[in-house]
């Protein structure tokens, strides 16, 4: 899945030439101001003429809603600090919103006018610590390249110290140019399940992804963009270059999918003997598109109210959605006008696909794991899951109270700017699958 499904364009901005006035910090603050209180007309009146066409009434209305529906409404402003600028009146101020605080930079030029108006994410210093559980003086980590030539991707393998053949797992991403160590936030999902699998005599393979990697070139072909293209053909080629190593045993290699990756390792299965076993960790049992209304409404929903800006969304969504389970698109559908703006192909191959369907086909042995507090892949899709395949000899399942879609502890339904916070993979889903995979 999208680590966001809403999208929010983060900045509205355009510069003049200014001088210094001891008005100016007021000014600021003054516009600011009705802009929280949204009287976006009044605020209209204080925006120079040249800047208008980006902070005009129904423009900085359009955003102040998309920011509301982000990240909460906004509390207070911190004290406007000035800075260095020999012709321009800048000033950041902190803006400290219900869920979240962003940086706003705003410029006041010489007529007393705004003429400028930026907001940036702070920079955070993530520490990244280990988890507990790893104990990196039971394994070593190898750099290597594989993939489909002109594609080749960068790569680490975390082995087991000890001489010998171990089981092995291919981590597949969730959507988005993820990269080796699934980087979400203060997290790193993939590095976590890696080190803490190896110190359990487990060799663990990831990847950058390869939208990661090649977005250039993804983007000159991005019309043709499949699955296929995205996630299943690495996927299935680091499970081949495992099979030729000799630390690994070819007969017990599994791939672990998180969201997407969850999603798809069926059919990643369906497509390649090789495959021993596969994971879902926290992967919709139904088509993508059907989760999408959920997300949307979830988010919209964490204020306890919808506005303008995300009545209007879901309206769209809901459109788009509709488009799809009718097929009423073709090759030649604007992105524009299709959910999440993918491009058609995706959505032909997609919409075609039933996870559920392919799973019962496969005789080989599936872990299904999932997170009671994870707003993206919500439980029912755990429930769909084990309502299809719970009578199946070769499918185990396990749901985690108190965990998030990275795995994660979060003590209630968690939401996007949780993952901002610091945090590991619970070691409860490490042993989970070190069981799963021993028994095996």
């Amino acid at each position: 899945m999208k680590k966001t499904l809403v999208c929010l364009a983060l900045s509205i901005i355009f510069f003049v030439n200014s001088v210094y006035s001891e008005e100016s910090e007021q000014i600021a603050l003054k516009f600011l101001n009705l802009l929280k209180q949204e009287k976006f007309l009044e605020a209209e009146k204080m925006v120079a003429e040249g800047a208008l066409k980006y902070l005009s009434a129904d423009k900085t209305k359009e955003f102040w809603l998309q920011l509301d529906s982000r990240y909460g409404k906004v509390v207070k402003f911190g004290t406007p600090e000035k800075q260095k600028s020999l012709k321009n009146n800048i000033y950041l101020i902190k803006f400290y919103f219900a869920n979240d605080s962003l940086n706003c930079r705003i410029v006041v030029d010489e007529t007393q006018k705004i003429s400028a108006m930026l907001f940036v994410p702070f920079a955070r210093n993530y520490s990244f610590a280990l988890p507990n559980y790893a104990d990196t003086t039971k394994f070593y980590e190898i750099e290597t390249t594989f993939g489909v030539p002109g594609w080749e991707l960068p790569a680490k393998i975390t082995i087991p110290h000890r001489p010998g053949q171990y089981p092995a797992v291919v981590l597949v991403h969730g959507s988005g140019p993820n990269d080796m160590d699934e980087t979400i936030g203060g997290h790193k999902v993939f590095r976590d399940i890696a080190y803490g699998l190896s110190s359990n005599g487990i060799v663990v393979f990831r990847y950058e992804k390869r939208t990661r990697e090649y977005p250039s070139k993804i983007a000159q072909d991005y019309n043709n963009l499949t699955v296929w293209e995205e996630t299943m053909e690495d996927a299935i080629k680091a499970v081949a270059y495992l099979q030729e190593q000799d630390y690994v045993d070819p007969y017990k290699i599994y791939v672990l999918g998180h969201s997407l990756g969850g999603h798809i390792a069926p059919r990643i299965a369906q497509s390649y003997s090789g495959i021993s076993g596969i994971i879902i960790m926290n992967g919709n049992a139904r088509k993508l598109h059907q989760i999408v209304l959920d997300q949307y409404e979830y988010i919209f929903n964490l204020d306890g109210k919808i506005n303008e800006y995300e009545a209007s969304e879901l309206k769209k969504v809901r459109h788009q959605i509709d488009l799809l389970e009718k097929g009423e698109f073709t090759d030649s559908t604007s992105r524009d006008s299709l959910l999440l703006m993918l491009p058609p192909k995706y959505w032909e191959d997609l919409t075609k696909y039933n996870p559920v369907e392919i799973t019962k086909n496969l005789e080989i042995p599936i872990l299904i794991l999932a997170a009671e507090n994870d707003y993206q892949i919500l439980p029912l899709e755990y429930e769909i899951w084990k309502k299809n395949l719970g009578n199946r000899n070769n499918v185990s399942f396990k749901m985690f109270p108190k965990l998030n879609h990275l795995m994660v502890y979060s003590p209630k339904k968690s939401k996007p700017a949780d993952y901002e916070q610091e945090g590991n993979v619970s070691e409860e889903v490490i042993k989970t699958i070190i069981e799963w995979i021993k028994r095996k």
